[in-house]
């Protein structure tokens, strides 16, 4: 008889806040017009050299959320965040969160996002506008990836996998902690993927 007392525990758990509104068909809808109207009144604002290609008005001189037409998704974003804060105990009586920039994201076949993390931020996500099946997962990557020896395994588990792929769908939010490296894959279809992305701060 194994007479041994053990236990397998974790630390350091990564939340994400996951959270879609009953009405997101009628807000994407009107979104969806939105955003194309941006992109044909904007030029695209990605860095030149950009690894990955895409529309974006990440560098724009303009905050997506706080243009005409986007105010119930902001209301939308903004109460998800305070939820999601709670949950991870943030003193927001003594700093109150602040959004600090917003853009959009249309991904046309073939377009992907490096990985990355948003930095001097507290709080990260995106909304899905438009999510094509086949369209690309926003994908997680964790820390220990950068280990300079990766014992082999038998399955990809959350305590083993060295990347995650979140699935998503059209009206979907995904919060997350600004440090939390992140990517997107490429979009194989032939429809766009349209996301609004977003960092809050305090």
């Amino acid at each position: 008889m194994d007479n041994v007392e053990r236990s397998i525990e974790a630390f350091f758990p990564l939340p994400l806040h996951f959270a879609t509104p009953k009405n997101a068909a009628e807000m994407n809808a009107k979104l969806s017009k939105a955003c194309y109207a941006i992109r044909d009144r904007t030029p695209n604002s990605l860095p030149a050299g950009s690894s990955n290609d895409h529309y974006s008005t990440l560098w724009s001189e303009f905050s997506l959320l706080e243009l005409e037409g986007f105010e119930e998704l902001r209301k939308f974003i903004v109460q998800e965040a305070h939820l999601y804060a709670d949950f991870l105990k943030l003193n927001l009586k003594a700093h109150p969160l602040k959004l600090t920039d917003s853009w959009v994201n249309i991904h046309g076949h073939g377009h992907s996002q490096e990985p990355h993390v948003h930095p001097n931020n507290v709080i990260s996500g995106v909304y899905y506008v438009a999510k094509p099946e086949n369209s690309g997962d926003f994908i997680l990557h964790s820390p220990f990836k950068y280990q300079m020896l990766q014992a082999p395994t038998t399955e990809a588990t959350p305590y083993t996998a060295r990347t995650i792929p979140i699935p998503g769908h059209a009206g979907l939010l995904v919060m997350f902690q600004s440090f939390t490296e992140h990517s997107v894959q490429a979009n194989k279809s032939n429809a766009d993927r349209i996301s609004i992305s977003f960092n809050l701060t305090m």
